[in-house]
C-alpha cells in the first residue's frame, strides 16, 4: 500500500515538472486579456469541451490588431505631457483600465491623473475691465469682472509693475461666502462678484492688478489689467533763476527760457510774449539768438496734459540793457516818458491851483 501511494506522488511531480511554467502560464492569461474579443476576465475562454485554448490558436492578424487597443498603446507607447481625459479616468472606463496591470503601474496612473485635477487653470472666460477708462488723481476706479459665471470662493487682488513682472503684491483677499475681505482697514474695497474699488487715486496706484479667482470646482482662475493714473502738469518753472520774476540781459545777447512741470504723460508747452502767442516757439525752450529793444517784456510758458486736458502758465519779465554806461532801455525807457508826463501834469496842476488861491487871497 505503501508503495503504491509512493509511485502515485512521484507520477504528479513528473506530471507538474513537464506542465507550462507560471510565468508561461501568465503570459498566456494576459495575451488573451489582451484579445479584443476576449471577455475582461484574467482567465483564457474555454471551448466547449471544458478545456483552455492554447496561445498558438492566436494568429498574426489578432496581434496586429492589439497595438491599437488600451493595453498595448499604453505599454509600447510613452507617456504624452498631456492629462488624460477625466471622463477616461472615472467609473467604469478607470475600472477596465486597472484590469491587466500590475499595482504600481496602478499607483503612478492614479498620481498622473490626481495631479492633471487640481494644475492651476489660467485665465478664460473672463476679463477685467478698468471703469472709467482714463483717470487721474483723485478719481475713483472700477476693476470690474465681466463674464465669469462660475462659483468663487475667494477673489484675490494683487498688483505688480506689469503683466510679465513674476513678482506681486497681495493687495486683498475677498470670501464669497462670508462677504468679507481681509484686510478691511484699506483704501481698496471688493464688491460682491470680486471687482475692485480704488477711491482718491494717487500716482503710486500705477500698475498692473491681477485677481486670482478660487472657485468651489477647486480650480484657479487668473485675470488682469494695466492701470494707469495721469496727472499734472503741475510744479512749473521757468530757467534761468530770477529775482522777483524778472530777469535781465544784456543788448545782442542770447536769451534761452526753460519751461518745466510735472506731468503725466509729458506736457505740452506753448509760449506768448506780451500776450501774443508765438507759434514757432511749441517747446519747452524758448530761444533768442540776438536780444534787441525790441525783445523786453513779459513772456508766458503754458504746460497742458492733453488727455485729462489740464494746464498750467508762468510768467516772466525780461529787461534787455546796454553794457556801455550802464544805462538800462527798452522798458524803461517807456516807464520813464510815462513818469514824465505826469510829472509834467503835476506841475500844471500845482501852478493853476497856486494861482487860483493867489488871486482869491488878494480880493
Amino acid at each position: 500500500m505503501e508503495g503504491l501511494l509512493v509511485s502515485q506522488t512521484q507520477k504528479r511531480k513528473k506530471n507538474r515538472k513537464q506542465s507550462p511554467c507560471s510565468s508561461c502560464r501568465q503570459r498566456q492569461r494576459q495575451s488573451w486579456s489582451h484579445s479584443p474579443s476576449a471577455s475582461p476576465s484574467p482567465f483564457p475562454p474555454r471551448t466547449p469541451n471544458g478545456t483552455a485554448h492554447s496561445s498558438n490558436h492566436h494568429s498574426s492578424s489578432h496581434a496586429q490588431a492589439h497595438t491599437h487597443s488600451y493595453y498595448s498603446h499604453n505599454s509600447n507607447h510613452h507617456h504624452s505631457n498631456s492629462c488624460p481625459n477625466r471622463k477616461k479616468a472615472t467609473g467604469l472606463a478607470k475600472r477596465k483600465a486597472m484590469k491587466g496591470q500590475s499595482p504600481n503601474r496602478r499607483k503612478k496612473r492614479a498620481a498622473t491623473i490626481l495631479s492633471c485635477w487640481i494644475q492651476p487653470t489660467s485665465a478664460q472666460g473672463f476679463t477685467v475691465v478698468q471703469t472709467p477708462a482714463t483717470v487721474k488723481e483723485g478719481d475713483n476706479v472700477i476693476l470690474n469682472i465681466q463674464g465669469y459665471t462660475g462659483s468663487a470662493r475667494e477673489y484675490v487682488w494683487y498688483r505688480k509693475k506689469s503683466a510679465q513682472d513674476p513678482g506681486r503684491v497681495k493687495i486683498v483677499t475677498f470670501y464669497s461666502n462670508h462677504l468679507y475681505q481681509s484686510p478691511s482697514n484699506i483704501r481698496q474695497k471688493v464688491l460682491a462678484n470680486g471687482s475692485l474699488i480704488i477711491p482718491n487715486l494717487i500716482v503710486i496706484d500705477d500698475g498692473y492688478y491681477e485677481v486670482q479667482i478660487n472657485d468651489s470646482s477647486s480650480q484657479i482662475l487668473k485675470g488682469g489689467a494695466p492701470l494707469k493714473v495721469y496727472d499734472g502738469p503741475e510744479k512749473i518753472t521757468i530757467l534761468p533763476k530770477h529775482v522777483h520774476g524778472q530777469i535781465e540781459v544784456l543788448l545782442n545777447k542770447k536769451l534761452i527760457l526753460e519751461c518745466q512741470a510735472s506731468s503725466e504723460p509729458p506736457a505740452q508747452y506753448t509760449w506768448q510774449v506780451n500776450g501774443s502767442s508765438r507759434a514757432g516757439n511749441s517747446g519747452n525752450i524758448y530761444a533768442i539768438s540776438k536780444l534787441s529793444w525790441g525783445h523786453s517784456g513779459t513772456y508766458t510758458c503754458m504746460a497742458m496734459n492733453s488727455v485729462i486736458n489740464t494746464a498750467i502758465s508762468k510768467n516772466i519779465r525780461v529787461r534787455v540793457y546796454e553794457p556801455s554806461g550802464g544805462s538800462i532801455r527798452g522798458g524803461d525807457v517807456v516807464a520813464g516818458i510815462v513818469i514824465g508826463v505826469l510829472a509834467g501834469v503835476a506841475l500844471i496842476v500845482a501852478l493853476i491851483y497856486y494861482m487860483v488861491i493867489g488871486e482869491s487871497s488878494g480880493e
